[in-house]
């Protein structure tokens, strides 16, 4: 059940989450055995509790158990779900099917110290469990969606453009840090900064 007292950062775990956790494909045919294995040894570290190297506690144990089938489909699941979250003004219920055992740590538990919250049942229940836990403490409010324009050089850009006159956005789900932060990175904002200029000069 220990975690060795060691629960990953907030932020470190968002940014991982957001930058290479649900960043999957929905096709299987270009997924590496080797890669999603690695993947899922760096998702167990960066967003269960447990050693961050060496032996792994059970909850991070419960997800590298995972075949690399349903690993892939947990990311797809979480990637849909935020996104569900982040479309829409109603509440997204999760369940689990259990049963769950929670205790908060072992003893000695010092004054200044707060206690890590350790979870174990079925692989799926523990990781969404920590997961919903992640967002509520990070608040669902520092998630953006990138709205910048898909490059034209994209070729399925090109082809809805030339089909329908529709420009489909980058959509990218990425961590605001500091001020409000409308695209995922430099190269969708400095997209959009070129656009703007363009239809000014019009």
């Amino acid at each position: 059940m220990t975690s060795d007292g060691w629960t990953p950062p907030d932020g470190e775990a968002m940014t991982f989450l957001l930058e290479e956790f649900i960043e999957v494909s929905d096709d299987e045919t270009g997924a590496k055995a080797d890669a999603v294995s690695c993947l899922q040894d760096q998702a167990a570290r960066a967003l269960l509790p447990g050693p961050r190297s060496g032996a792994q506690s059970l909850q991070q144990l419960a997800l590298t158990g995972m075949s690399p089938a349903e690993f892939q489909q947990l990311r797809r699941d979480v990637r849909d779900w935020i996104r569900s979250l982040m479309s829409s003004s109603v509440a997204h219920w999760r369940t689990l099917n259990g049963p769950l055992r929670l205790c908060l740590g072992a003893p000695p538990w010092p004054a200044d110290q707060k206690q890590d919250l350790l979870v174990e049942g079925p692989a799926l229940d523990v990781f969404w469990f920590y997961l919903l836990h992640l967002l509520s403490r990070v608040g669902i409010g520092r998630i953006g969606i990138c709205w910048a324009a898909r490059s034209q050089k994209d070729r399925d850009q090109q082809a809805l453009l030339l089909q329908e006159g529709v420009t489909e956005y980058c959509q990218r789900l990425f961590l605001r840090r500091g001020g409000v932060k409308r695209y995922c990175s430099e190269f969708c904002r400095g997209r959009e900064a070129t656009a703007r200029s363009r239809k000014k000069r019009r």
